[in-house]
């Protein structure tokens, strides 16, 4: 049985490579049977909400988060208050940006954990705010998670900040759980997209179908900005990370560029597109890669990764 994920991901239209704001990860465990995929996305107002998203989804993917238990949200806001304070008292930011900086960041968080504990095969998901999972069997949804409708999403969600009480937070995040079988997919999708999905599925339509093919980085990007064009999709980063489970042993049809990790990590699932030191040392992406970090810009990949049982 092979477990694979691909990842697209594409900035807002007008705004630079640096401005991408979601974020992204994968992380299979040391004893080849817990998987963990999340997908998060910094608030566009908010003072380094890119980087704030990606400490979140490096440590959910890792095990080192859990947004049930207060003191592993705590340690990682610590970290990054620091991180502010550090800007703030250079005296470097416009008044406006200290002010932002003061109020801190803030993400929505979505987590996947796949398991196989002898033949118990089960998933868990667990989301503040409006990224979302969705589970798809024999070409049917049968899951979505934690919003259920299109109009379901607003302008103002509830969001992971780093200096929200973590007790708040841990009363506020949403659980789901079931089962998984071979030729399963997930998909998890920051809000721009799981809107559009959510309303294509209340139009009778199969959006996941549009995963099923392979996709180039630049192709995913035309798609996008089609959809943008005739206003079925809202301008904003826009990501999807796709994951599924073949029985084969073969190697999977890639979605986009092909890559792989000895480490059992994904590589780059951390965008490190910042200049500044305090990005680079919330979210280093050789953390998650090792020597696989992309030296030509540090942005991260739209590829394929497969992890074999």
């Amino acid at each position: 049985m092979r477990v694979s994920h691909a990842v697209n991901w594409t900035q807002k239209a007008g705004n630079q490579l640096r401005e991408y704001e979601d974020a992204f990860a994968a992380n299979m465990g040391h004893d080849g049977r817990v998987w963990r995929f999340a997908v998060a996305d910094g608030a566009t107002d908010a003072y380094r909400s890119g980087a704030w998203a990606r400490a979140l989804v490096e440590q959910a993917t890792v095990g080192e988060l859990n947004l049930s238990e207060p003191p592993t949200l705590a340690a990682i806001q610590e970290t990054f208050t620091t991180t502010l304070a550090s800007d703030i008292e250079t005296g470097a930011l416009p008044w406006f940006a200290e002010e932002k900086a003061r109020l801190g960041a803030f993400a929505a968080l979505a987590v996947l954990e796949l398991r196989d504990r002898g033949g118990d095969r089960t998933w868990r998901a667990s989301a503040v705010g409006d990224s979302c999972l969705f589970h798809i069997r024999h070409d049917c949804l049968v899951a979505c998670f934690p919003l259920e409708t299109a109009d379901a999403f607003g302008s103002s969600p509830y969001l992971v900040g780093s200096q929200s009480d973590p007790a708040d937070i841990a009363a506020r995040v949403e659980f789901a759980s079931g089962g998984w079988q071979p030729g399963d997919e997930f998909l998890l999708a920051s809000d721009a997209l799981a809107e559009w999905f959510l309303g294509r599925v209340e139009a009778e339509e199969r959006p996941w179908e549009e995963f099923q093919v392979e996709r180039s980085r630049a192709n995913f990007e035309g798609w996008v900005e089609t959809l943008r064009r005739v206003r079925r999709i809202r301008n904003d980063d826009t990501t999807v990370l796709h994951v599924w489970i073949a029985d084969d042993v073969e190697p999977a049809v890639p979605l986009g560029m092909s890559f792989s990790s000895d480490s059992g990590r994904h590589p780059d699932a951390i965008p490190d597109t910042a200049a500044e030191e305090g990005d680079r040392a919330l979210a280093d992406p050789t953390r998650l890669s090792g020597s696989d970090a992309d030296p030509g810009g540090g942005l991260p990949r739209c590829g394929t990764e497969d992890w074999q049982i």
